[in-house]
């Protein structure tokens, strides 16, 4: 039986079955019917729909495939049971257990049709001893096909079925404060420069205001807990070590504990592997939904078009990379949250990962080349390489796009943002760190303490009082915050923006490279220090740190050259696969 029959047979599994057509009109006929279910789905009012047709696709593709295949072996049940898992895994696990809105499409149906495909190709391919060629090739394309569908679709279908959702109520209870509403945006991997071209950031800043603020880390876990802190990394120790990673101590409040505990109802929708609960960023939210980081991106690769276009292309063609599961789901995250409030204070974190490689926005790139787009699509860093400049340029145009795509997305959500409650509502958007494309030397982030990484915005909108204009940190917005709520803030490195001075602001604990990396800036003058390396800058006539001075006047305000961390976790498998896509770990 050669390639061309096995593929024939193939489709007339696929097509047979319950539906009892086996020709290409088979083919289209259960192609068509499964576009207009999932059509219907997209668009059905009742909750009850999206479970009903996941149960019917399951169905479809289980009847259709397994039943008239696996009885071609002698113990078809071997083989029928472990598929029938996968294909459960596959199409009903993540959306149930998650709760996830279904966001299937004609792409996504494509996808199953050629997982599932590869799959059965390779049991026929096996069982009839195709050519030594094709067995290699099957089950690399099969295994890389449904490995990316069951990643997208994780979980099971005796864990939907027998274990709730996950747990999300209201929980506290009292007096409500007469306090507004704080919606915190945090972007990921967003420069200065970028935010200020960003419209929906200039909407909100023409109600409030702009700030260049500095980021307290070059990367992500400890720029975010000393946002959700008001601590310098120094100080809360959940950095990187030689031993790995922390998680931020349970003796440390965060504002959204302190929130919870002062009246407030609280909410977090987020999207990178530090945001989540093994770090302890979730402590403090009554309702808290975390998605994995993107699974297709190939960690430690350098970029090039050759290898991966041709199983990128059929992964993206058949809807298994799709760009619409990030900030459009965040953002919907957010109204769903917003909309089920109580007649109480409400503390929004909405954490977007767009700007992050892979650029998963790419195959909309104009004027690329499909090769390059769909490289882009799986990009990741490579530690020791600097990009040549042809690379970078193509990466800076797809940030450039991420950028574009969270502006627009934000935009959107501003116009359909409902009013204020009575208390009003103040809105924060920050970024973790910013993102070097060849900069000094560098590019990506986690590596250096200049600008392009440790400056990024802080746009507020609705705030009371005079906010100072200069250098803030992430370390105000926490001050800042209770003491809108009426909150004492007790001893904490940031402060209130509304009564804020000229202070020192650090950075330090980089991912990569030498732990003695840090620096300080105080309003304009600005101090680099490694080991015993001291450069300063003055950033009111050299913004772009070009040329390196002497001074040191700010050299007691450095932070330690060795930071103490808290202990180091034991990172599961999980954790451990979702920071290497994002090409934290080897």
């Amino acid at each position: 039986m050669g390639a061309p029959a096995a593929f024939e047979a193939v489709l007339r599994r696929i097509t047979g079955g319950p539906l009892g057509l086996s020709d290409w009109t088979g083919v289209a006929f259960a192609f068509a019917s499964l576009v207009a279910l999932c059509w219907g789905v997209r668009h059905a009012k009742h909750p009850a729909v999206p479970a009903l047709a996941k149960v019917l696709i399951v169905a479809t593709y289980g009847g259709g495939i397994l039943v008239p295949l696996g009885l071609q072996f002698d113990q078809p049940a071997m083989l029928m049971l472990p598929m029938a898992g996968a294909l459960a895994i596959a199409g009903l696990g993540g959306p149930v257990l998650r709760r996830e809105p279904l966001r299937w499409g004609p792409r996504t149906v494509l996808g199953w049709t050629v997982g599932i495909s590869a799959v059965a190709f390779l049991l026929l391919a096996r069982r009839n001893a195709l050519a030594p060629p094709v067995e290699v090739a099957l089950p690399l394309l099969a295994f890389i096909a449904l490995g990316l569908l069951l990643e997208r679709w994780a979980g099971a279908l005796v864990l939907a079925a027998l274990v709730p959702g996950p747990s999300e109520h209201w929980t506290v209870d009292g007096p409500a404060p007469a306090a507004p509403d704080v919606v915190l945006i945090s972007i990921d991997t967003l420069r200065l420069d970028a935010a200020r071209s960003m419209a929906s950031l200039q909407r909100l800043a023409d109600q409030g205001v702009f700030l260049d603020a500095q980021a307290p880390s070059p990367w992500t876990l400890p720029s975010m807990v000393s946002l959700m802190t008001g601590l310098e990394p120094a100080h809360h120790a959940a950095i990187k070590t030689p031993m790995g990673f922390p998680r931020l101590s349970d003796d440390i409040p965060t504002l959204a504990e302190q929130l919870s505990a002062a009246g407030y109802d609280t909410a977090a929708t987020a999207e990178n592997p530090f945001t989540g609960p093994r770090f302890g960023l979730e402590r403090g939210f009554a309702r808290y939904r975390h998605d994995a980081a993107k699974p297709w991106a190939l960690p430690q690769v350098p970029f090039t078009t050759t290898p991966r276009t041709t199983g990128t292309m059929l992964l993206a063609a058949a809807g298994l990379i799709t760009p619409d599961d990030g900030i459009d789901l965040r953002l919907r995250d957010a109204r769903e949250l917003m909309a089920s409030r109580r007649e109480r204070p409400l503390f929004l974190w909405v954490h977007i990962l767009e700007p992050h490689l892979p650029y998963t926005h790419a195959l909309d790139l104009e004027g690329v080349r499909l090769a390059e787009r769909l490289a882009l699509l799986t990009a990741n860093r490579l530690h020791a390489a600097l990009p040549d400049e042809a690379t970078l340029a193509l990466y800076r145009k797809a940030y450039a796009h991420e950028v574009d795509v969270t502006n627009a997305a934000l935009g959107t959500w501003l116009d359909e943002l409902p009013p204020p409650p009575a208390a009003g509502r103040v809105i924060f958007v920050v970024a973790d760190h910013g993102e070097a494309f060849g900069e000094h030397g560098g590019w990506e982030h986690g590596h250096s303490m200049y600008q392009e990484v440790v400056a990024v915005p802080m746009v507020i909108s609705g705030l009371d009082g005079v906010v100072r204009q200069g250098p803030v940190g992430l370390i105000d917005v926490t001050p800042t915050v209770l003491a809108l709520a009426g909150v004492p803030s007790g001893d904490l490195d940031g402060q209130d923006l509304r009564s804020h001075q000229s202070v020192p602001y650090t950075s330090s604990n980089p991912l990569y490279g030498d732990l003695t990396l840090r620096a300080v800036r105080m309003d304009d003058a600005k101090l680099i220090a490694q080991s015993d390396r001291r450069i300063s800058f003055d950033l009111a006539t050299d913004p772009d740190e070009l040329s390196p001075g002497s001074q040191v006047a700010l050299e007691p305000f450095l932070p330690p050259a060795v930071l103490h961390a808290s202990e180091s976790i034991e990172l599961d498998d999980t954790t451990r696969e979702q920071l290497r896509g994002l090409g934290y770990l080897e």
